[in-house]
């Protein structure tokens, strides 16, 4: 089994939120440990996020224009959303 990671996603960090890097460096070491692989993400390009989402959106998460609970507007925000989009898309699109 190959997993998809990158160490960006150690970048990922908002108070309160379930996705922090200790959790994220801790289960990576632990699966590492245990002898998986792991395959760096390619990001989504903008025409691949087009397909699921408008250019209004695409602009706003670029230019940190929103509000969502879920998904604070961090510096990088877009990179982290494109990687992750991208790791989606590569699972998607054929075997690793």
């Amino acid at each position: 089994m190959k997993i998809i990671y990158s160490p960006k996603c150690i970048e990922y960090k908002a108070p309160g939120h379930a996705e922090s890097p200790r959790r994220l460096s801790s289960s990576y070491e632990f699966l590492q440990n245990k002898g998986l692989e792991f395959i760096e993400p390619q990001p989504a390009q903008d025409a691949d996020i087009l397909l699921a989402h408008t250019q209004g959106l695409l602009d706003k998460v670029k230019n940190l224009d929103f509000d969502d609970p879920d998904t604070p507007p961090l510096n990088n925000i877009f990179q982290y959303a494109a990687l992750s989009a991208g790791d989606g898309l590569g699972t998607a699109m054929g075997p690793c």
